[in-house]
């Protein structure tokens, strides 16, 4: 299987409780946090027999690094593929989930 990997930086007008809002919505979609640190939070998502056959890429084992830099977001996102989505689904998909 392949890795999928992308990135994203946001620009953030509003900064306030900015990391909790963040870990919140990345829990929400079942998210875990492997790391914390001043600047950045690492969330990954395990795999399991089921979601090898899933056809949700959020499902999938998933590692996202976001790093908080003044009023920019940099969110690095990187996933194992199944084989039957293609980088183009991808990049429509996540650029709606983030």
């Amino acid at each position: 299987m392949k890795i999928y990997k992308k990135d994203f930086t946001f620009i953030v007008d509003d900064v306030d409780d900015l990391k909790r809002k963040v870990q919140v919505y990345f829990q929400f979609y079942g998210f875990q946090i492997s790391g914390i640190k001043n600047d950045q939070i690492i969330f990954i998502k395990k795999s399991s027999l089921i979601t090898g056959w899933s056809f949700n890429p959020l499902n999938w084992e998933s590692k996202v690094l976001v790093k908080y830099v003044n009023n920019t977001l940099k969110v690095s996102y990187s996933n194992t593929g199944n084989n039957q989505l293609t980088p183009f689904a991808f990049d429509k998909l996540f650029i709606s989930f983030f």
